[in-house]
């Protein structure tokens, strides 16, 4: 038995009819998955610290202070519609090698190298100071602002020889060192 032409019409007039349903019920997210991986924002939630980001150079660099002593750098995040990114619970570990990995849904891999930098230390000064002579110690006022130690010792004592104790802030330095001894007869000798 052969099909007649309303046969044929009758059937693919069904089949194209299905066909138009089927495709414009979907919405369009559901017939292509989003190939974008990109970080739009990063940026600190600790205020102390600096970020800044590259995106054509897929870098990250950021500035910690100096005394910092978390293991962990606290982030926010914005990154491209239906991608995921390889942070966890948004916070970048401190080491030399960490990076963001940014997985579009279609599984494109996009990844921003991160550099953590520690600044320097702007903390250079005297903690405590104090001479020791003939076995009492004397305990210097400090005032940083001024760059000053004022100690206050009787006046018929001998002033050669005395080296000072001191505590410095961390990796401070002093000149002279520490091993010299200090005239201090003289008002304006100084460490």
């Amino acid at each position: 038995m052969k099909p007649t032409l309303k046969f044929l019409l009758k059937e693919s007039t069904l089949f194209f009819f299905a066909c138009f349903v089927i495709l414009f019920s979907c919405k369009p997210d559901d017939l292509l998955q989003r190939s974008e991986n990109n970080i739009i924002s990063i940026g600190s939630t600790d205020q102390s610290i600096n970020l800044l980001f590259n995106e054509v150079n897929k870098l990250i660099q950021i500035t910690i202070p100096f005394d910092y002593t978390s293991d962990i750098i606290p982030v926010s995040i914005k990154i491209s519609q239906g991608a995921n990114h390889s942070l966890f619970e948004n916070s970048i570990p401190i080491s030399a090698t960490s990076q963001i990995t940014v997985i579009a849904e279609d599984g494109t891999v996009k990844t921003y190298k991160v550099e953590v930098i520690r600044g320097k230390n702007n903390q250079n000064v005297i903690l405590d100071f104090s001479l020791e002579i003939e076995g009492i110690d004397y305990l210097g006022i400090i005032n940083n602002d001024e760059n000053s130690i004022e100690v206050n010792v009787p006046t018929q004592l001998d002033y050669n020889g005395i080296h000072p104790q001191l505590t410095l802030s961390p990796n401070a330095t002093i000149e002279p060192s520490l091993e010299s001894e200090i005239d201090f007869e003289n008002e304006n000798s100084g460490i």
